[in-house]
């Protein structure tokens, strides 16, 4: 909890805003932390935005897996398996050619199972910067998740998917993140049409754990819409190939 899921500027020291929440931990598991450890990395990426910020914190092996399977620029380049894959797989064209146990890995797993060749950080931040200012539509997969990659994940991956386009506020004590799939519908397989305005409040996120306040009552408004978050899923016609 505290090195990976809500790491700080403290480094692997874990907050004890949370220890009561492990108190029985058949309560615990009922608790909603992905999203916690959404709304708390997504507050990180707000600060690591300032310009004198010279830190970040979060889930950021979350974060760098979700870039390398949507992005081309930044992702390492795969030299080769580490075991051969499955014959299974290679038929349903295998996960990065990776050998991968069907309904027991996670999709992160396959690429522990690679050989790796990350030469391309040496280029730093200017070449970041270039490249992402020149990036094409074919250096994105838009739709990295597809049935096919979800069937050969365990149940814990595939569970609730009613919500994973839900419109709502994401809560981690002080911290308040809106989730807004509106904005990346194409991940859904679903045709991105124009989202609606948001109000990122600079009042919301300046609040900060030091003022010590009942945050239940606080966030009281935003605890009532995440209780409405099946009602505030995003619907969406189908892609078909091109955008009206």
């Amino acid at each position: 909890m505290g090195s990976i899921l809500f790491s700080d500027k403290s480094g692997d020291a874990v907050s004890i805003y949370y220890l009561p929440l492990l108190r029985y931990w058949e309560i615990a598991s009922t608790y909603s932390w992905g999203s916690a450890t959404l709304a708390f990395l997504y507050h990180q990426l707000c600060r690591a935005c300032h310009r004198q910020a010279c830190q970040i914190g979060g889930a950021l092996i979350l974060l760098q897996l979700w870039s390398w399977e949507h992005i081309f620029i930044g992702r390492p380049y795969v030299r080769g398996a580490r075991d051969p894959p499955q014959d299974d797989l290679q038929e349903e064209g295998d996960i990065l050619g990776t050998q991968h146990e069907r309904g027991v890995d996670s999709l992160a797993c396959s690429w522990l199972r690679v050989h790796l060749s990350c030469a391309h950080t040496s280029s730093r931040l200017p070449y970041y910067r270039d490249a992402f200012d020149h990036q094409r539509e074919d250096q994105m997969i838009w739709q990295p998740y597809t049935e096919a990659v979800m069937e050969r994940l365990p149940e814990i991956c595939r569970s609730d998917p009613h919500i994973w386009r839900t419109r709502a506020p994401l809560i981690c004590f002080d911290v308040v993140e809106l989730h807004l799939p509106d904005r990346v519908i194409r991940q859904f397989g679903l045709e991105q049409s124009i989202p609606q305005g948001v109000d990122t409040s600079d009042a919301l996120h300046k609040k900060d754990r030091r003022s010590q306040s009942n945050w239940e009552s606080q966030h009281s408004t935003h605890v009532q819409e995440w209780s409405r978050r099946e009602a505030l899923v995003v619907q969406g016609r189908p892609f078909t190939g091109f955008s009206s």
